[in-house]
């Protein structure tokens, strides 16, 4: 009988658990979906969508790095995307990817460090913003 009971909590522990992750995992399904112009955070990059040409936005995050005297190191474009390779102060490599989405539009990813640091990514992103608006 005890074992029984034991089988049924068990049972109810993963029920529950598995209920709760895929609800979870559709409230973010949803979220993401309506949510325009806000943050996504992937493998340790903030990423953002822009009503702004590539080249728009491109210029900005140029700008925005020098700026914040942060060392360019290399930088790459074409008419589908760019790639700008950074570096702060503290050797501390900054990545920041941009991708066409159509004529007007545009995705930017910035990743701080090595693993990927969110508030500073943030703070970029935010100055870069300012810049193309």
């Amino acid at each position: 009988m005890k074992q029984i009971h034991r089988i049924i909590v068990i049972l109810l522990v993963i029920s529950n658990l598995i209920i709760s992750g895929c609800a979870l995992l559709v409230g973010a399904g949803a979220g993401a979906a309506l949510a325009v112009g806000t943050y996504k955070y992937i493998e340790g990059a903030l990423v953002r969508d822009y009503n702004r040409p590539l080249n728009q936005v491109y210029s900005a995050s140029l700008s925005t790095l020098k700026d914040m005297e942060i060392k360019i190191v290399s930088e790459k474009k074409d008419q589908l995307g760019a790639t700008i390779k950074a570096q702060r102060a503290n050797n501390s490599p900054v990545t920041i990817k941009i991708k066409r989405i159509d004529r007007n539009n545009s995705s930017l990813s910035i990743r701080v460090g090595y693993i990927g640091n969110k508030k500073e990514a943030k703070i970029i992103h935010e100055e870069i913003a300012r810049r193309l608006k």
